[in-house]
């Protein structure tokens, strides 16, 4: 009983009284209606009204998901009615928005926007043939957050002087692609009398020291031309970003795909990991 308790406060942050683990083991049965990818948010749970029908309905709908067909709310609750009729059970239950939002938390179930294109083009390439592309931000003057000190202090306003990184490789990490640096000025005074091409740099400027259409048509430009000679078909895998446009430039040898919006951060390899391991190298230097 310890051990339970121990694990539970480990895994969900609580710590469940003794009365309250045996009565949910002694009525385990009780709640064989839970999926295991129901949410962990909620403190109890109301019993189905025809848990044989919801379970019916849960086979149905991941029969539909692994036929890749497409399932509404709407459509949930009509086959949810049409179940139910069939057993002559459809006064005990009105199968209302209200009831399908209990029935995706008890069943872990979740919308999620379809993006046709992006699930078959990748299956098309080799891994070495699928490259990611982000720019992260490097402030160069900014002071540390912590400080070591007798009592506590107040700190400086951040400084926001920023130089913006290029960073691509390709998915099995056979090819890093060179860094590309974005910066404010055309030739920064630290560079003395060399250029960029003295010192072996892809380095771009605007006023802002962001991507920019511009400089990103010349960057996917000049991949394009490396993968022509290399006589290699890609695909590249920006976010979408705005300044993530060709334009003037014919692509031969590089299709690309834009993420879909606000998942980033769940399916891009630099922002789920590659980027802060590159920053953390720069902050050692």
């Amino acid at each position: 009983m310890k051990m339970l308790c121990r694990w539970i406060l480990d895994n969900f942050g609580y710590s469940p009284h003794r009365t309250t683990i045996v009565r949910i083991v002694s009525s385990e049965q009780r709640h064989d209606y839970l999926d295991s990818k129901a949410t962990t948010k909620r403190c109890n749970h109301r019993e189905p009204a025809l848990p044989d029908i919801e379970q019916e309905l849960r086979i149905w709908i991941e029969r539909a998901n692994s036929a890749n067909c497409s399932l509404t709310g709407d459509i949930i609750m009509r086959k949810a009615q049409q179940l139910a009729k069939d057993k002559n059970l459809i006064t005990l239950v009105k199968f209302s928005k209200g009831w399908l939002y209990r029935f995706q938390q008890r069943r872990g179930l979740q919308i999620f926007r379809l993006h046709g294109e992006a699930a078959s083009i990748p299956q098309q390439y080799d891994r070495r043939d699928i490259y990611n592309m982000d720019e992260t931000g490097i402030f160069y003057n900014c002071q540390p957050n912590t400080t070591i000190s007798n009592k506590a202090r107040s700190g400086m306003n951040k400084d926001k002087n920023r130089i913006s990184v290029v960073l691509a490789a390709n998915t099995d990490g056979s090819d890093k692609r060179e860094l590309t640096f974005i910066d404010m000025a055309r030739r920064p005074r630290c560079f003395g009398n060399l250029g960029p091409d003295d010192l072996s740099l892809l380095y771009k400027s605007n006023r802002k020291a962001w991507m920019t259409i511009a400089i990103f048509s010349e960057w996917i430009g000049n991949l394009n031309e490396s993968m022509k000679a290399a006589n290699r078909r890609v695909l590249l895998l920006p976010d979408n970003a705005s300044s993530h446009k060709c334009v003037g430039v014919d692509l031969t040898h590089v299709r690309v795909l834009l993420l879909p919006p606000n998942t980033t951060a769940w399916l891009q390899p630099m922002d789920a990991g590659i980027n802060a391991s590159f920053k953390c190298h720069y902050k050692r230097r």
